[in-house]
């Protein structure tokens, strides 16, 4: 007959399951029996990991592209850089080169983004038990080159000193090494025989002008986006 029986136990709390340790004692007559063991209870923790920026627009000459992700989970939501491995076009992306991390690495930083940056990115988050994977996908637009120049037609008196103005935009924003200017169908540039640029190249001052200055004024400009090219007329009077 059983006259007595003990029991005890005790768990330790795992990543993603319960350790439980069970010993057990009971007696018959003058006889004592014991026996323990060692079960684990595994917990559906729903660890999941949440792209948060699943498409993401940039604008070509903003300060940065910023791809993020997080980690849900019940039992441990810790996530350090070491877990985390990021991709372009499957290569690993180390940081430099414009890339930096932040937050753990939960974060991607592409600084002045181009159109070289575009595609798709993958995260792979390593956790003890699970291996987590995310996809996103930067585009990134430009806004093509435009030109306006401040008047229709120009005119001027022969010997005297005619202004040519205009006003540019874009993204990414003109240069002055992109901007051309012509006279009928002759390039002009700084230095040439009464030709004069404003710092910037917005501004053409030709001195002295004559009757074969009559006809076309011509600026083009061309950057990473595209080329747009606006005219205007010269008129000249004695």
């Amino acid at each position: 007959a059983v006259v007595s029986t003990q029991s005890t136990g005790a768990h330790t709390q795992h990543d993603n399951a319960a350790e439980y340790t069970c010993s057990a004692s009971f007696t018959v007559g003058n006889d004592t029996y014991s026996s323990s063991g060692i079960g684990y209870l595994v917990i559906n923790d729903d660890t999941t990991l949440e792209v948060l920026t699943p498409f993401l627009l940039a604008e070509v000459g903003s300060q940065s592209a910023v791809l993020s992700f997080q980690v849900t989970s019940r039992v441990n939501d810790q996530v350090s850089s070491e877990m985390v491995t990021w991709y372009k076009d499957s290569v690993i992306i180390e940081e430099g080169n414009g890339y930096t991390f932040a937050s753990s690495h939960k974060q991607l930083i592409i600084a002045s983004p181009t159109a070289a940056d575009e595609g798709y990115y993958r995260v792979l988050v390593q956790l003890t038990t699970i291996t987590l994977d995310g996809s996103m996908q930067l585009a990134v637009t430009s806004a093509l080159p435009t030109v306006q120049f401040n008047a229709d037609t120009y005119v001027g008196r022969v010997g005297e000193q005619l202004t040519f103005a205009i006003v540019v935009g874009g993204n990414p924003a003109p240069t002055v090494s992109q901007i051309q200017w012509y006279l009928g169908d002759t390039e002009v540039e700084q230095g040439d025989t009464n030709i004069r640029f404003s710092d910037d190249y917005l501004t053409l001052f030709r001195s002295s002008i004559s009757e074969d200055d009559a006809g076309e004024i011509k600026v083009v400009v061309e950057t990473s986006a595209g080329r747009t090219e606006e005219t205007a007329d010269i008129l000249i009077i004695e």
